[in-house]
C-alpha cells in the first residue's frame, strides 16, 4: 500500500458557504479547518457576539490531492485553490500559527524596535506565530506585522510586540 501524500489545500467556498462546507466536509470524513474568530454585530433590535470565519470564502482541507474531486463535490464547495495550474499546498507551520493566533486572548502591542523600520521583513520569534514572517507595516497609526498567507493571498494585520520580532535580511 503506498503512501498517501495528505497536505492542507486552501478551497474557495461559495458566497457565505464556508460553515455549509466544514459540516459537508465532515460529513464526509474529510480533515478541515475554518478558523473562525469573534465579532460583534448590530441588529436593529440587539447586538451579539458572532462567529465569523476569519478568511471569507475560503476553507482548509487536509487530503491527498487524488481526492480533490471528493472535495470539490461538495455543492458549498466553488474550487480549489490554484498556483500555476497545480493546487497549492498550505504549509502546516501556517495552519498550526493561525490556530494558535486564534486562541490568543490579548494581542501585545508593538514595543520600541531596534534596527526595524516600516516595510522591513521580519519574523516572529516567540509568541503564538513562532516562525511566520510578515512585514512591518502602519495600520490605522500603529505599527503592526502584517502576516501574509500566500497560498491564499489573505492577509492577517496584527500587533506583536516588538521583542518577538527579529529582521530577515
Amino acid at each position: 500500500m503506498a503512501d498517501t501524500v495528505e497536505q492542507w489545500y486552501a478551497f474557495y467556498t461559495k458566497p457565505r458557504a464556508e460553515k455549509k462546507a466544514a459540516s459537508d466536509m465532515s460529513k464526509a470524513g474529510i480533515t478541515y479547518y475554518l478558523p473562525l474568530h469573534k465579532v460583534m454585530r448590530q441588529w436593529s433590535d440587539r447586538r451579539k457576539e458572532v462567529e465569523v470565519p476569519l478568511f471569507t470564502s475560503y476553507i482548509f482541507v487536509h487530503i491527498d490531492p487524488v481526492y480533490r474531486m471528493t472535495v470539490l463535490q461538495s455543492p458549498s464547495i466553488a474550487r480549489s485553490v490554484t498556483f500555476r495550474g497545480e493546487m497549492a499546498p498550505v504549509r502546516d507551520i501556517e495552519i498550526e500559527a493561525i490556530k494558535r493566533y486564534l486562541s490568543e486572548d490579548d494581542i501585545l502591542s508593538i514595543e520600541e524596535i531596534d534596527n526595524i523600520e516600516v516595510g522591513d521583513e521580519v519574523e516572529i520569534t516567540r509568541g503564538p506565530l513562532k516562525g511566520i514572517f510578515g512585514k512591518v507595516g502602519l495600520w490605522k497609526g500603529k505599527h503592526k506585522v502584517v502576516v501574509e498567507i500566500e497560498c491564499v493571498n489573505q492577509k492577517i494585520a496584527l500587533t506583536i510586540a516588538g521583542n518577538q520580532l527579529k529582521g530577515v535580511h
